[in-house]
């Protein structure tokens, strides 16, 4: 169940080229199959749902805005994000999950795109808050989501797909988790996460939020 958690958390991203790290990349033998996995997974998202519920946040719910003004339009955290990106710890992790097969500098790219960043360019080589908030747009979009076709075609594909066996096999490797430890321990990584915790980002809080969700610990 730990993977259903963690694919929830990576299936919006689905390759870089070689990369002078010490992480070895996995040679994926073919994406085909596992691309139209992901793409099982991502129909049943609600995607204008999920977007709309977004953009009410950002427009009614005052910390939610004041966490998209100061992450579009603050100088601050752009140089924070950039800091951070360019560190070897999340160039390697980037590298070595699109070396899974999946789209995560791409997705990367888009979100730029859409808070007004740089493009990355990889290498070469009912706990809900009583006021709303980003705990609360965290709780929203979670109750839009089909959790138990989620859950059940997860283990349609677990039991049934080589590729998306490979995937989660990938990504509970050591390495995997280790490349994910070296970023999360990054100084440059905590200081842009501070300067979000302290707008109401908090990555335990919403980490427990999706475990509790897809556990059905309500």
């Amino acid at each position: 169940m730990k993977a259903v958690v963690l694919l929830i958390l990576l299936v919006p991203f689905v390759h870089c080229q070689d990369i002078e790290s010490d992480v070895e990349l996995v040679e994926p033998k073919s994406t085909n199959s596992l691309d139209k996995d992901l793409q099982d997974f991502m129909a049943l998202i609600p995607t204008g749902k999920v977007l709309n519920t977004a953009l009410t946040y950002v427009f009614k719910d005052k910390q939610v805005k004041e966490l998209y003004e100061y992450v579009t339009k603050s100088p601050e955290f752009k140089e924070l994000f950039k800091n951070a990106m360019e560190t070897s710890d999340v160039r390697n992790l980037l590298a070595l999950l699109d070396s899974y097969g999946l789209p995560v500098t791409k997705t990367l790219n888009d979100i730029n795109v859409f808070l007004g960043f740089p493009p990355f360019k990889p290498p070469k080589v009912e706990l809900r808050a009583p006021y709303g908030g980003v705990n609360g747009l965290i709780y929203d979009i979670l109750r839009l989501l089909p959790r138990q076709k989620i859950i059940a075609l997860y283990y349609d594909k677990i039991n049934n797909s080589e590729a998306f066996q490979r995937l989660i096999n990938n990504l509970t490797s050591e390495q995997t988790i280790g490349a994910t430890i070296r970023v999360a321990t990054n100084p440059e990584v905590q200081k842009a996460y501070a300067a979000l915790n302290k707008r109401g980002v908090d990555i335990f809080a919403i980490g427990r939020e999706i475990v509790v969700y897809f556990l059905d610990l309500y």
